[in-house]
Formats: structure tokens, sequence, C-alpha cells
């Protein structure tokens, strides 16, 4: 298994990077394609997915954020949407998780993280939490032989 991060869409340039996964996964063998997607989004920018008053930050989650989810999908890439710097739980973040569920047709799931505790005022406000559920549910995305291989060789 192996990990790669791309760049950040920008609205600008996304279409291009979109177009550039898609020719690459044309150019791929199926045992070179990924087995699994993390397509990661700040929970800021989740938090407005079904809201007008930021159209940029809109246009790009469901038009070359949702664009990307969609090829990787087409390609037979499991899609794991990851709501990044997610509160724990709540209202909110179940709204935000119902909301990518609704705005992007692609994701096997749907998972907040907060890799790193929030901090403010000397006190842990969020601490850090969702990267045993992530693991756990990329895991659950794998092929059988290298979900094993891959579980025995993640170190966490």
């Amino acid at each position: 298994m192996w990990f790669a991060d791309s760049k950040g869409l920008e609205i600008i340039k996304g279409e291009a990077q979109v177009d550039d996964v898609q020719s690459k996964l044309e150019g791929w063998s199926s045992e070179q394609r990924p087995h699994c997607a993390w397509l990661c989004i700040q929970a800021d920018s989740a938090r407005i997915l079904g809201e007008a008053d930021e159209p940029d930050e809109a246009k790009r989650l469901r038009g070359t954020e949702g664009e990307l989810g969609r090829v990787l999908s087409r390609a037979g890439i499991p899609v794991i949407v990851v709501i990044t710097q997610a509160d724990i739980n709540g209202p909110e973040l179940e709204a935000m998780r119902n909301r990518c569920q609704r705005v992007f047709d692609f994701p096997h799931h749907v998972v907040p993280i907060c890799a790193e505790p929030r901090t403010g005022n000397g006190r842990i406000l969020i601490p850090a939490h969702g990267l045993d559920a992530l693991r756990r549910l990329t895991l659950a995305t794998l092929p059988a032989p290298l979900a094993e291989k891959t579980e025995r060789g993640w170190v966490t």
C-alpha cells in the first residue's frame, strides 16, 4: 500500500487538477490504482456545504472536490470523506456529516477527525479523535490480503 498527497484543489486550477488525476487513472492498470482515497475537507469548509454566503468555497466543494470524488468513485476507488479539524460531537458535527452525504454522491464513509488536540488558554478544547475510526474504515475498504498486510504495518 502506498500513500500519496495531492496539492490542495484550487478554484482556478482545480478543474485541470481533476483532469490530471483522471488521465493518470486511465493510464494505470488496476494493480497500480489506489485502493482507497481520502477526500479531506476542513470542518470550516464543510460547514458551508449547504449555505450560499460563501459561493466560491461552496462551488469548490461541490464542483472541484465533488468532481474529484466522482472521478475516483467511477474508477472503482472507494472514497472516504474526511472532515478535518472537526469538533468531537454534537448536532453541528452530525449536520456536517449529513450534508457531506447529501452533497457528495460517492462517499463510502464520512469521518470527522481532529488529529491533534486543539487548545486554548492552556486547556484542551477539542481532544484528538477520529483517527482510529478512519484507520478502521480504511482497512475495511481494502481487499482482505492487502488489509491484513496494511494493518500489520500501520503504526499508530
